[in-house]
């Protein structure tokens, strides 16, 4: 009886010494996670002290830029306010120097518009002119150019004798009343230019003189002579008597044209 409860003490003995054992095993690794969780906690304890003195920081520095800001931002517009006020102002007395200017504008348009109209006007008569002229030398040319060299030679003596025969009795007229020294003298240059184309037939032929007297009867003659001087000179009873007077066919053809000419 002594010998088994001597083992079974001897046994719980072993036992308790064993739990002592690990005891002390479980209050070291409780020592050692506290001493590590107390640095833990220094260390994170001191990061948090450190990132709440950046912090504090910046926001002070975030507080400093944005009141900064709001300055610059009031600056702004205020300068804006005053810049706009400004240039409605600006804008408002442009308008009005506008407004002159295009009144400005619009009177001297109507001062010059008349001038300028009649300007187009005479620029557009002298167009018109200078195609009819063309047209006019265009029509002589053809007219010219259907007659033979015997109807040239022909028309040349008919109308000589006819602008002879004018200022004979351009003289006959000046004679009966007065007509001025500037007409006779005219009549007297008409009688050399007739008596030098006479002598342009014989040197220069017919192609170049007819031409030249029919410048002469076209454009010079109605300006030499007063206009009643002219009454039944080159009318129709003229020209049949030329016709009497110049029988043939062909030279009453070059009369024909000749009478379309004048």
């Amino acid at each position: 009886m002594s010998a088994e409860y001597a083992l079974r003490m001897e046994a719980l003995e072993r036992h308790r010494e064993e739990l002592c054992v690990y005891q002390g095993a479980i209050e070291k690794r409780i020592a050692l996670r506290e001493a590590t969780a107390a640095e833990f906690s220094a260390v994170a304890l001191q990061s948090y002290k450190q990132r709440l003195k950046t912090l504090r920081a910046s926001t002070i520095s975030a507080r400093k830029r944005n009141e900064e800001f709001m300055r610059s931002l009031r600056a702004t517009q205020k300068q804006v306010q005053e810049t706009s006020f400004r240039l409605k102002n600006d804008q408002s007395a442009n308008n009005a120097l506008l407004e002159q200017e295009k009144a400005r504008y619009h009177r001297k348009i109507e001062q010059i518009y008349p001038a300028w109209q009649e300007q187009l006007q005479r620029l557009r008569v002298q167009v018109l002119r200078e195609l009819e002229d063309k047209k006019h030398a265009m029509s002589h040319k053809s007219l010219t150019e259907k007659l033979s060299q015997v109807d040239r030679v022909k028309a040349l003596g008919a109308l000589i004798g006819r602008v002879e025969e004018g200022a004979a009795e351009g003289d006959a007229f000046s004679g009966s009343c007065d007509t001025g020294s500037s007409s006779d003298s005219k009549r007297e240059l008409l009688k050399m230019a007739v008596s030098g184309r006479k002598a342009q037939i014989a040197f220069f032929g017919s192609d170049v003189c007819f031409e030249l007297v029919l410048d002469i009867l076209r454009d010079i003659g109605p300006v030499l002579f007063p206009p009643k001087a002219f009454e039944g000179i080159m009318n129709d009873q003229k020209i049949r008597k030329l016709h009497q007077q110049n029988k043939g066919k062909e030279l009453g053809n070059v009369l024909e044209i000749l009478k379309a000419w004048l």
